[in-house]
């Protein structure tokens, strides 16, 4: 999925906060 690919990718990333990751991951599972 190209979704999981896409957070993977932002996971990476370490300008990303982590509160804003967290955020995003949880919407992430909830699309999924």
């Amino acid at each position: 999925m190209f979704i999981v690919r896409a957070l993977e990718k932002i996971l990476a990333d370490k300008d990303v906060k982590r509160s804003h990751l967290s955020q995003l991951r949880k919407s992430c599972e909830t699309a999924l």
